[in-house]
């Protein structure tokens, strides 16, 4: 993908906001507000019809890691995935035959986002980098690689389920909250060249997330 193209793609997906912050944040200087979330139980997704039939669901493995660094607009090292697996990390993808089209990760020990790290219990996850290939967009993949991660976890009784969603990444708020997703603090998150990083909470919703069909 030309870079021309990359901005395209940046631009068509995140507000031009989210540009600035990533821009800042290639330089050293990250300021993030964001909400801590919850999630308990498996969506229903009865109604979304038979569109997910061409898909499979899949575990990924050690072998895919060196295709997921490779991609555009995904920044993590093949080192990190791998990591993240050796941890006890679990990584679903959705393929369509042998191509893959998304993916998301869960940590069944720890939430572990810079700044604002927490251990997990026993029916506790933390799901995180759901990512969609450029391909396949505007598919409903991301919301449909959540539920199937939902599930899951939901065979392993793990139905309390946290994550984090960046203030102003759009996308991602909008098809979480169709999942029955909610807030549970909305926090600021400082980091400096990778060396500091710390989170302070800034409001704390009273209303939990709400149960969900299993």
């Amino acid at each position: 993908m030309s870079y021309l193209n990359y901005l395209r793609q940046k631009l068509k997906y995140n507000s031009p906001l989210r540009l600035v912050h990533d821009g800042l944040e290639r330089v050293g200087l990250s300021i993030n507000p964001y909400y801590l979330e919850l999630q308990e139980g498996v969506p229903d997704i009865s109604g979304w019809g038979s569109g997910f039939d061409p898909y499979e669901v899949v575990t990924l493995g050690p072998e895919e890691m060196k295709t997921i660094a490779g991609l555009d607009g995904h920044h993590k090292s093949e080192s990190t995935l791998l990591r993240w697996l050796e941890e006890g990390c679990i990584c679903l993808g959705i393929k369509q035959g042998t191509e893959l089209a998304a993916f998301t990760w869960s940590n069944l020990k720890v939430c572990d986002f810079p700044g604002h790290r927490f251990p997990l219990k026993e029916d506790e996850a933390y799901l995180f980098d759901t990512f969609t290939m450029s391909g396949f967009r505007g598919r409903r993949l991301a919301p449909y690689a959540r539920y199937c991660m939902c599930r899951e976890l939901a065979r392993l009784n793990r139905t309390k389920l946290y994550s984090i969603s960046h203030y102003l990444n759009t996308q991602a708020l909008n098809f979480k909250r169709k999942l029955g997703v909610r807030p549970v603090e909305f926090r600021l998150q400082v980091c400096l060249f990778g060396k500091f990083s710390h989170s302070w909470p800034i409001r704390r919703y009273s209303t939990p997330a709400p149960a969900l069909s299993r």
